[in-house]
């Protein structure tokens, strides 16, 4: 009995990695105050273009059809910035962590970072629609393409780059989770 829990224990080691946990628990830290950066910094820019929006509804719309696309716009900016900034500050916490529990922020974040990029895909090409259709309206009403066209032609851009890194953490993120979990 004492000689087959020796070979359990020697497989267990061998199988089993060993996990550097003051490294784990700098990556933790490193990844929590990237991630404050960047949800106060997306919450700032959110709001400064929903301003951007209302501003220019308001002194730049040449036409009353242009005002109200810009005045049901300029919430998105700051809604969507708001969403990010919940779901970050979700894992905002002090405290000591076990092995365990880093992981689980580690794998937790690598799930949040996929739904990020696909709201933010969802969002982006939304907005790139609404885009669209204003381009055809505007040139139907006006027979001018002028400014909508440009817009939309670099929000798409915007938008392929989107869906491109949303696919890309899509596709990788079985492999990342299964790295993670390898660990424990």
């Amino acid at each position: 009995m004492n000689d087959n829990f020796e070979k359990w224990q020697q497989q267990y080691h061998q199988n089993t990695p060993s996990v550097d946990v003051g490294k784990l628990a700098k990556q933790v830290a490193k990844l929590q105050s990237k991630e404050r950066l960047k949800a106060w910094s997306e919450l700032v820019f959110g709001l400064v273009i929903s301003v951007f929006c209302v501003v220019s509804a308001l002194y730049f719309a040449q036409s009353a059809t242009e005002k109200v696309i810009y005045l049901c716009l300029s919430p998105a900016p700051v809604g969507f910035a708001l969403w990010a900034f919940s779901l970050t500050k979700k894992r905002w916490r002090q405290a000591s962590y076990s092995t365990r529990e880093l992981l689980d922020i580690k794998r937790q974040h690598e799930i949040d970072k996929v739904r990020y990029w696909r709201m933010s895909a969802l969002v982006v090409s939304a907005l790139w629609l609404v885009l669209l259709c204003t381009s055809v309206v505007m040139f139907v009403l006006t027979g001018s393409l002028q400014p909508w066209l440009g817009l939309t032609a670099i929000n798409a851009i915007v938008v392929t780059i989107t869906l491109y890194r949303y696919l890309q953490l899509q596709k990788a993120l079985t492999a990342r989770l299964q790295d993670i979990e390898s660990l424990t």
